[in-house]
């Protein structure tokens, strides 16, 4: 799923950042954890890299039983999501189901707006 079984020698200086990322993911599956923390995973690397460790890293939240808490600056990544949780200067100001999230709300997170964001469905 990761598309790194060609890089099973490959010494880890010789990676891309996107490879050790997806590397990353991939210890990830063989430990099965409970709770995946995952800071900024799709950060720094092309988008089918990044499509390729989000969807592995939900497969395996998924098979697992496990509760995926991903942090992201990417409101792409956030609606790929179950549920959307903001925080702004240390205070809850979103939590919403990101199928119904509305794209005023999610910005004005991001953007830095938290007055806005609490009109999560509008």
């Amino acid at each position: 799923a990761l598309e790194i079984g060609h890089l099973a020698h490959a010494p880890v200086r010789e990676l891309s950042g996107g490879e050790r990322q997806r590397v990353a993911v991939a210890r990830l599956l063989v430990q099965r954890p409970q709770l995946i923390l995952a800071d900024e995973p799709t950060a720094s690397i092309d988008a089918r890299s990044a499509t390729l460790v989000l969807d592995a890293l939900q497969g395996l939240a998924h098979d697992c039983g496990a509760t995926l808490l991903l942090a992201t600056h990417d409101t792409d990544v956030a609606r790929r999501l179950e549920r959307v949780v903001g925080l702004a200067h240390g205070r809850l100001v979103l939590d919403a189901s990101a199928s119904g999230l509305a794209e005023r709300a999610l910005h004005a997170v991001y953007d830095g707006a938290p007055e806005l964001a609490g009109d999560a469905q509008r």
